[in-house]
């Protein structure tokens, strides 16, 4: 009996690359705004997430969300891995109609 060839050699996979974080762009208002438009800051988003009218994992997805900037209506949130389970479509999705 012959032996056995060897397996060919697989090669790894390439590692996933994760965005650092998830660009918002709130959508047109149908009425004025509440507050002023401008530069949103962390403390300020800070402050927009604990009175809005958000629940569940929209709301801890907010809470665990990282602020990075808010430039030409555009809002960067960045998210620990540990918490990307947040993450999910329908989350994403109450937390862009809060805003």
């Amino acid at each position: 009996m012959a032996p056995a060839a060897p397996a060919p050699a697989r090669e790894a996979p390439a590692p996933v690359s994760r965005p650092e974080g998830i660009a918002i762009a709130p959508s047109a208002p149908d009425t004025a705004p509440s507050e002023p438009q401008g530069d949103l800051t962390a403390d300020a988003w800070l402050e927009l997430v604990a009175g809005s009218q958000l629940n569940g994992p929209s709301k801890q997805l907010a809470a665990h969300s990282a602020f990075i900037s808010y430039q030409h209506g555009v809002l960067k949130l960045a998210i620990s891995p540990g918490f990307e389970y947040l993450s999910s479509d329908r989350s994403q999705a109450a937390l862009i109609a809060a805003l």
